[in-house]
């Protein structure tokens, strides 16, 4: 979103499905971080759909509370894509992202009356073209329309078809360079590469080590009490070697000795 803001500097940006607002919020910091002179609006229901799940009313809220740091160029219709045509006059959308409900009719549809809306800058995302699961079809909708438009896309994560509508959109400018131009082969392939890479990372913090558990600490050794005890063990061995138990067990262990040597010769 960054990257596309910055060569594009929409004059409006408007997406279409927004749900808690992950993507349309990123766009809102991108236009304050590169100052851009960007209108920002959100369009959806926020009930949801089968694809998305039914919203609780938290998501909008939470939703709404977070935009309002970008009051001043950012804002929301709470309405049915049908329902803001209206609100958007022909040719005035730079930067459109379609990010509805998720069937191949329902994207073409989207595409449809949308397209007069977009302005001869005009660049469409297009989401999950790289997700093939249950009735998900906006890989079918992609496969097809990017035939008709240069297009960048994205395969990585769930997909993101970048389709370029208008033909005087800075996009087309380095067009000329068949060789290594943003939409060439070569360069498509080149971001695939970077973004996919890129987007495998992971930002989440990672969590602090704990320090090993201490080892319990070792009573210090009582030196003068261990040479005691030594002395008095070693005084009891003298005293049993003088005994008369200590000479009869020398005795015995001589003459077990002698005996051995005997048999061995």
């Amino acid at each position: 979103m960054f990257s596309v803001l910055t060569l594009l500097k929409p004059r409006r940006l408007v997406e279409l499905g927004v749900h808690n607002g992950a993507s349309f919020l990123a766009a809102c910091q991108a236009v304050r971080h590169l100052q851009t002179e960007s209108e920002c609006v959100a369009v959806d229901n926020w009930i949801g759909d089968a694809h998305a799940g039914t919203h609780s009313s938290s998501v909008f809220s939470d939703f709404r509370n977070n935009l309002a740091q970008y009051k001043e160029f950012a804002g929301y219709l709470r309405m049915n894509f049908s329902e803001a045509l209206p609100q958007f006059a022909e040719g005035s959308i730079d930067l459109l992202h379609i990010d509805g409900f998720h069937t191949a009719d329902a994207v073409r549809r989207d595409f449809d009356q949308w397209i007069g809306k977009m302005s001869d800058q005009g660049v469409i995302l297009f989401h999950d073209t790289n997700e093939f699961r249950s009735d998900f079809g906006v890989w079918r909708f992609w496969r097809k329309i990017r035939e008709q438009y240069p297009h960048v896309e994205f395969g990585h994560s769930h997909g993101l078809g970048v389709l370029v509508v208008g033909k005087n959109s800075p996009l087309t400018k380095s067009m000329t360079d068949t060789v290594f131009g943003l939409l060439s082969v070569r360069a498509n392939e080149f971001l695939q590469v970077i973004f996919g890479n890129v987007g495998r990372l992971s930002w989440a913090p990672k969590p602090v080590a704990s320090p090993p558990p201490t080892a319990p600490a070792v009573a210090p050794v009582d030196v003068t009490g261990l040479n005691s005890r030594i002395a008095e063990l070693e005084h009891q061995l003298h005293k049993y070697n003088k005994s008369i138990y200590g000479r009869a067990r020398r005795s015995i262990r001589r003459i077990r000795m002698r005996a051995k040597g005997s048999k061995s010769t």
